[in-house]
């Protein structure tokens, strides 16, 4: 699967969050309100901030996660920008209504493949739709090579480099700075009892810019590389995904994240009841097994404290877990899961 030939245009960056700031600062977006899921990785807000945007959100569709057509269209009139993804690898359905709505408004449309290397909708490719389309090839996504991240456009790109040419490069500082904060943001999540993360998330914000925005060195060569064997990963992705459901066994409590057709399963999904998902995810992190609970809703971090329904419904009960692991560690999972019948 070709990926670079669905635009004109591609251009690599020290990863996806890079790619957001660069589009939004080479078309002008300094002032402008730009819309966000409110489910969306805390990482993809930030570049916008720093771009001299303001971030706003929409709520989601509480069965697959997705933004949808009516949901973005109450925004028409407010925005100049929407970012929308594509979450956990499955298609937003309503993609080429949006698509269409953004044209009309003169609307930038990013189209967030992050997490959809490779994955289709209706009659296109994701990638495909947006003014411009940016994809991940860090931690946990398609194709994960640690760092990295592109953009493809038939826009001219000449902006785009000479802003990327003002970016600090990649190095050991940063590196430490990401763990570190990787490890804090779980820290905080976890622990609902503490008042100190809006001081925390401010400070990230004003003193950690370099961690979002930079170039990594030859990561060109690296992305091109290991996008070459994309029809590979999503040949194992979508085996890994079938292993799982065909192990697991769905109770009152416990039921199956639903992959449309044309999906790349980013990771396996379960939504589980409300009341069952914190012993579900102790039991398992007891047994040392990998169990995460993304994406939670990110709009405290940024101070927008509408009720957003549907993303807070999908955070309480969404847990999902790596599919690029032996089929040992799979069948483990599952009967992890199984055995306490819930």
């Amino acid at each position: 699967m070709n990926v670079w030939s669905l635009k004109d245009n591609y251009f690599c960056t020290g990863r996806a969050a890079t790619a957001i700031y660069l589009i939004l600062k080479a078309e002008n977006m300094q002032g402008k309100k730009v819309l966000f899921p409110a489910n969306i990785c805390y990482a993809a807000i930030y570049p916008a901030i720093y771009a001299g945007g303001e971030p706003v959100f929409c709520d989601i569709d509480q069965v697959d996660g997705n933004v949808t057509y009516e949901g973005v269209c109450e925004y028409i009139g407010q925005v100049a920008a929407m970012v929308i993804p594509h979450m956990y690898g499955n298609p937003v359905q309503d993609i080429e209504k949006i698509q269409q709505l953004c044209n009309r408004n003169k609307i930038l449309f990013i189209e967030d493949c992050a997490s959809a290397m490779g994955a289709s909708v209706n009659s296109g490719r994701c990638g495909s739709f947006g003014d411009y389309s940016i994809f991940s090839t860090g931690y946990s996504k398609t194709i994960d090579i640690g760092n990295g991240g592109f953009l493809l456009t038939n826009r001219s790109i000449a902006k785009i480099q000479r802003y990327y040419e003002d970016l600090p490069v990649w190095n050991k500082e940063i590196e430490e700075n990401e763990s570190f904060f990787s490890k804090l943001y779980r820290l905080i999540r976890n622990n609902d009892k503490q008042t100190l993360d809006k001081y925390i998330w401010k400070g990230i914000q004003d003193n950690l810019k370099d961690m979002f925005l930079y170039q990594y060195p030859k990561i060109d060569e690296q992305i091109q590389r290991a996008v070459a064997q994309l029809d590979a990963t999503i040949g194992l992705r979508r085996k890994k995904q079938e292993l799982y459901e065909n192990q697991i066994i769905e109770t009152e409590f416990i039921r199956k994240y639903t992959f449309y057709d044309g999906a790349v399963p980013w990771r396996f999904c379960l939504l589980v009841s409300e009341e069952k998902k914190r012993m579900l995810i102790d039991k398992l992190l007891e047994k040392r097994l990998p169990v995460s609970d993304w994406y939670p809703v990110v709009t405290p971090i940024f101070g927008a404290e509408n009720l957003y329904g549907n993303a807070y419904t999908m955070e309480k009960r969404i847990i999902n877990f790596p599919l690029l692991i032996d089929d040992f560690e799979i069948q483990r999972i599952c009967n992890a899961i199984n055995q306490l019948n819930l």
